[in-house]
């Protein structure tokens, strides 16, 4: 993935925020009702995305590009988990 963007004078903004990248729908498995990677392919197969070579060569990737996106900074707390706690909370195979 790559982000590109401008920040504002006091580091508390973004703005014309642009993000490029190849995304794996395997990840998705798990989220918003999506079963598994076939079926993530053809949820975004509706939206004119094809699902192509990831770097192990299956067909479960989507180009994508986002453009025009701005960020505002927020007032909110980071925790700092473990790595076994984040993967009892991620769907298998994440």
């Amino acid at each position: 993935m790559q982000a590109v963007g401008t920040f504002s004078e006091e580091y508390d903004a973004m703005s014309s925020l642009a993000i490029s990248g190849s995304v794996d729908l395997r990840q998705a498995v798990g989220f918003a009702g999506i079963t598994d990677a076939d079926d993530a392919c053809e949820t975004f197969a509706g939206l004119g995305l094809t699902c192509g070579p990831c770097d192990d060569a299956q067909n479960y990737c989507v180009a994508l590009e986002l453009t025009s996106l701005s960020a505002a900074q927020v007032d909110v707390e980071m925790v700092t988990i473990s790595a076994d706690d984040a993967a009892a909370n991620c769907p298998e195979g994440s």
